[in-house]
């Protein structure tokens, strides 16, 4: 069970964070610039090799906006009903 949620949780991450970066044309260097992580790290989650730590997860919401925060706490609720 544990380790289901682990990986529904790398691949909703991962999944999100390609989205962003494409969405607001970032490479994976400024992506991981923005996360304040080294881009081998940021590209690791992207191709869900590791999952994210809670200060990138912090990081992540505090440069999305106001309506993509709304969007990714109502999928992560989708996510885990």
């Amino acid at each position: 069970y544990m380790q289901t949620n682990k990986t529904l949780f790398r691949d909703f991450f991962a999944v999100k964070f390609k989205k962003y970066r494409f969405k607001h044309n970032l490479s994976q260097e400024q992506m991981a610039e923005r996360l304040h992580m080294s881009t081998r790290s940021y590209s690791d989650i992207e191709r869900r090799i590791y999952g994210i730590s809670a200060q990138t997860l912090v990081m992540y919401m505090l440069i999305i906006s106001e309506d993509e925060l709304q969007q990714l706490i109502l999928d992560l609720r989708k996510l885990m009903l």
